[in-house]
């Protein structure tokens, strides 16, 4: 069964086991009997995986995550993209990204998507920032 689709077109948040069953032409049961949550679908279906965390100054954190929030919306429109989102840290610090792929070569159309909408990967530490980014590559095991 290819529960990939039903994430790919609606994202995790979206993602109903229901319609995975129907796309595939299945009873609802038959997921189940395999996969007991949408969360199990998804890590069985998950290779790749960022976490990035920006630490802006306070005077730049609205732009950051701003910006964190336009490419986390391109990362989504790609084929392969998962799931993207994106958090602040309670102490207001941190811009923390999260993006789930199902392929080396999801991720990489995700970040050329990104790039084509105009969106520069600025890597590099500035003066916006209080401290380097970290960046975290995931693969399942």
């Amino acid at each position: 069964m290819n529960s990939s689709l039903g994430l790919s077109r609606d994202g995790y948040g979206n993602f109903v086991l229901e319609q995975v069953a129907k796309d595939a032409g299945y009873a609802r049961g038959v997921l189940y009997h395999h996969d007991t949550s949408s969360r199990n679908v998804t890590e069985s279906i998950m290779k790749v995986g960022m976490i990035a965390s920006h630490y802006p100054h306070p005077s730049h954190r609205e732009e950051f995550i701003s910006r964190v929030h336009r490419v986390r919306k391109e990362f989504l429109r790609t084929p392969g993209c998962l799931s993207a989102d994106y958090w602040v840290s309670a102490d207001g610090d941190a811009v923390i990204s999260i993006v789930q792929w199902e392929s080396e070569e999801a991720s990489a159309a995700s970040f050329a998507a990104v790039q084509a909408a105009g969106f520069a990967l600025d890597l590099a530490y500035d003066e916006r920032e209080s401290r380097p980014r970290e960046i975290v590559r995931l693969v399942a095991p």
